[in-house]
């Protein structure tokens, strides 16, 4: 059961990273540009188990999600407009 979340917060990475691991990414919870979970690295080549993102999904349910590249090459773009 997820811990309950006021109405003012979305749940980014409760309610995606299931999701995204399932269509091979390996989904991180992030706050800012960081990991929230140490040991980050190992999950660049190897994605995260399912139990694991269940657990992050319970631990940081409204943080943003990231994801650890390994092979896929990705471009961050931050619109500050």
């Amino acid at each position: 059961m997820r811990p309950p979340i006021g109405p003012e917060q979305e749940r980014y990475f409760a309610d995606n990273a299931e999701i995204l691991l399932r269509q091979g990414y390996s989904p991180l919870p992030v706050r800012g540009k960081r990991p929230a979970i140490t040991g980050w690295q190992r999950h660049c080549l190897n994605p995260p188990a399912e139990l694991s993102v269940e657990k992050w999904a319970l631990q940081f349910p409204t943080h943003n999600i990231g994801a650890a590249c390994g092979h896929l090459v990705a471009l961050d773009i931050d619109d500050e407009s």
